[in-house]
């Protein structure tokens, strides 16, 4: 039966990022250029103002905010205050970096589209960039078309990711150092053009929650494409 829909919270410009941390919902306003906490009885915050307009959230094993930067093309790590202390360039291992999630061990994953989409370069392919708590970067991943959504198992030990222009789910197995192998397709959904999955989260049951964002529906995915 499906769920209904309901409005918690509004006056936002362009949401992205949204992430469950502490009891409370974090998101990003790329429009209004802030970090927002959304609290369970309805009550929300800004966390952080960032002006090169905030999008994938993730946080340190210490508990620090990390946020990208996809206006010029930064990691960036947040103090108490919301200000930025830290800033890492990734201009030269990714092309607007966009989505990410950070595992237990403070490793950041992070999409990015591959492509001057706002340029209008025609699309290309690309891969995953993943940044150890060293602070040292490595690429994993081929021929992914806009990854943008991202998520990790409870257990880490697989990394899904949603390609939105390639129309599917992208699953790999993560090994104890952080590396990624074993790609392979979770769910493919055509060639429609409203099937376009875009934010996405894992459940315990080990389904993908997915935005589909031409489309206006959010579904459960299990893997091989199973609603």
């Amino acid at each position: 039966m499906p769920l209904e829909p309901a409005i918690i919270a509004e006056g936002f410009g362009y949401l992205e990022a949204a992430r469950w941390h502490e009891d409370a919902l974090y998101f990003s306003d790329i429009r209004d250029r802030r970090i927002y906490r959304l609290h369970g009885d309805g009550s929300c915050d800004v966390v952080a103002d960032i002006a090169a307009r905030p999008s994938g959230l993730g946080w340190t094993p210490t508990g620090a905010l990390m946020v990208i930067g996809m206006e010029d093309d930064t990691l960036n790590r947040l103090g108490t205050d919301g200000k930025i202390v830290a800033s890492t360039p990734l201009e030269d291992a990714v092309i607007h970096p966009n989505d990410m999630v950070i595992d237990r061990h403070g490793r950041a994953y992070i999409t990015q589209f591959g492509y001057d989409l706002f340029g209008h370069a025609p699309v290309a392919e690309c891969g995953l960039l993943m940044i150890d708590a060293a602070g040292v970067k490595h690429k994993f991943g081929c021929g992914l078309t806009f990854p943008n959504g991202i998520a990790l198992s409870a257990d880490g030990r697989m990394l899904v990711v949603a390609e939105s222009f390639g129309h599917r789910l992208t699953a790999f197995d993560v090994a104890p150092d952080g590396s990624l192998s074993g790609q392979r397709i979770f769910a493919d959904f055509g060639d429609s053009e409203t099937a376009v999955p875009d934010g996405i989260c894992m459940d315990s049951g080990g389904a993908i929650w997915v935005g589909f964002s031409m489309a206006g529906q959010s579904c459960r995915i299990l893997s091989g494409g199973e609603g």
